[in-house]
């Protein structure tokens, strides 16, 4: 009877403890999947929240992103999409009431979906920046092809920074896509770096996530001899000022260009801390504009530097040289960047207008000067050709007369002289004197003996339809005319 009793009340203490026995329900499935397509593991019990943070994942993880999770304390349901094709073995896991059996999930090869990668380096600095990419290839017509929106880390440790815009090659049967995301290190340690997902909608109703397994990367702490702030990656300046002269108490702008590459444009350093309070200058507050962006060849960031100013004094002023100094992570070394002082004239404002009336009006007399050479080497060329072309006495004659109505003044002492006109009635009423176009010619042109023995040469055969001689001496004489005298005795008296 008292054995009995006792073993009624084992069973009744057995049915009091069974609750607490009470498993958690695991399930995995599809055991067999495509590469691109989730295996769904749902989790219900009580408390399975906390038992499943404490399940050793692992083996699990070295095959499959645990994409999604979604439930609460006493139901979980997670979506795990491969790594790879392949046949992956899952070993029994347990924690608590949670007892997940032992399975095996076949990943086939999608035969719609390609998707290769390129993962980062394995060692870097702190704000180093770091490069996933992947050549997406699709069959079909313009089928989406995009970077999963990606999540910085809650510790931390690295930043997301963006996307480039994907570089498309559609043809009627495939697309090609290639995808690049930047990532940086915030400090130095020893992680795991997770890949981004790739989703292609292969239709309207179906999407695929495709991902990459997790890069271990090293990051090496930066030398202590740096400067705690400092850019890494490469950086380039330039500016936008460099007048000779400048007005006195004007307001001017100074703008600096910063170019990163592989640089955030929060790092691009604020170069008017480098301006002090020289004498001279008076430094107003600039304004700066940030932007940047992951292109096909990188993080390019850009930074625009308005530096307003006022110079106080007249005379010889020099703005000041400008250096940045950024860590190569290609070399280990630092590098500097440097745009050299610029020198220029500090003057009143009214000084700077007369000046500019002096250029205006040199500018004014060097084009009429040019003016004036151009149109004598035009007459002299005319004359020339008129020359050589002519036949007689009256054809020379003729030439050289236009040239001179267009070239001499025909002026002494306030007067005006007549010009010469040959023509075949040569009766003395009507000869002009050959003497005073001489005299006229070397008035504007000085002493000139081939002009002289033209004159003599006009008065022996100033009767004579044709003489070889005639034309020789005026050829000489014209080709003696020099350019620019008589423009350069014209412009004194303009």
């Amino acid at each position: 009877m008292v054995n009995l009793w006792r073993r009624f009340g084992v069973l009744i203490g057995f049915g009091l403890f069974l609750p607490g026995l009470v498993l958690a329900d695991s399930r995995m499935y599809p055991e067999e999947v495509v590469l691109g397509n989730p295996v769904t593991w749902i989790i219900s019990g009580e408390q399975v929240e906390n038992d499943f943070e404490q399940l050793d994942l692992s083996v699990l993880k070295q095959h499959f992103v645990i994409h999604d999770i979604e439930g609460g304390s006493s139901r979980l349901r997670l979506r795990l999409y491969p790594y790879e094709a392949g046949v992956f073995q899952l070993p029994a896991m347990h924690h608590g009431g949670l007892h997940v059996k032992p399975i095996t999930i076949h990943v086939q090869e999608n035969p719609e979906v390609s998707v290769t990668w390129q993962a980062p380096q394995k060692q870097a600095y702190p704000d180093e920046v770091l490069y996933w990419r992947a050549d997406v290839s699709a069959k079909g017509e313009n089928i989406p092809i995009r970077v999963l929106a990606t999540e910085n880390d809650p510790n931390q440790v690295y930043q997301w920074l963006g996307t480039a815009e994907p570089k498309a090659d559609h043809t009627l049967f495939e697309n090609h896509v290639r995808l690049i995301s930047a990532v940086r290190f915030l400090k130095p340690g020893a992680y795991s770096l997770p890949s981004p997902g790739v989703r292609v909608d292969s239709s309207a109703y179906r999407h695929e996530l495709f991902f990459a397994p997790p890069q271990a990367v090293q990051v090496r702490p930066m030398p202590s001899y740096l400067p705690a702030v400092l850019p890494v990656g490469q950086v380039s300046l330039s500016a936008d000022f460099n007048p000779f002269w400048v007005v006195t108490g004007d307001l001017y702008h100074w703008v600096w260009h910063l170019n990163g590459q592989n640089v955030t444009d929060e790092q691009l350093p604020n170069l008017a801390s480098q301006l002090t309070d020289t004498d001279g200058f008076e430094w107003l507050m600039p304004t700066v504009e940030r932007t940047q962006a992951v292109t096909e060849s990188g993080l390019m960031s850009r930074a625009e530097i308005d530096q307003p100013f006022r110079i106080l004094e007249y005379g010889w002023v020099r703005l000041p040289a400008l250096r940045v100094t950024y860590f190569n992570p290609q070399s280990g070394r630092l590098e500097d960047v440097v745009f050299p002082a610029q020198s220029m004239v500090a003057l009143p404002g009214a000084v700077i207008v007369f000046g500019q009336f002096l250029l205006a009006l040199l500018a004014l007399v060097s084009l009429r000067v040019i003016w004036l050479g151009l149109r004598e080497a035009f007459l002299k060329w005319r004359l020339l050709a008129g020359l050589k072309q002519a036949d007689s006495v009256l054809q020379v004659w003729q030439s050289v007369d236009a040239w001179s109505r267009r070239q001499l003044s025909h002026r002494q002492n306030g007067q005006a002289w007549p010009v010469p006109v040959i023509s075949k009635d040569v009766s003395g009423s009507r000869q002009p004197s050959l003497g005073s176009w001489l005299q006229v010619f070397e008035s504007e042109y000085g002493d000139n003996a081939q002009a002289r023995t033209l004159v003599d040469r006009l008065n022996e055969q100033l009767y004579s339809e044709r003489h070889p001689a005639v034309k020789l001496a005026a050829l000489d004489w014209a080709k003696s005319l020099p350019l620019f005298k008589v423009s350069f005795s014209r412009l004194r008296r303009f």
